[in-house]
């Protein structure tokens, strides 16, 4: 289980730490706007 979290971590952690330099307000309202989105997705 741990190598493919590793991997994961190394093939999108170039696209993920950018996400970390937004305030903590607005990456809830991106969290929380992906989560809508996912819902609305299978209806």
């Amino acid at each position: 289980m741990w190598p493919k979290l590793s991997g994961l971590w190394d093939n999108a952690g170039s696209a993920f730490i950018p996400f970390l330099d937004y305030s903590v307000e607005i990456r809830e309202v991106l969290c929380s706007t992906n989560a809508i989105e996912s819902l609305n997705a299978f209806s």
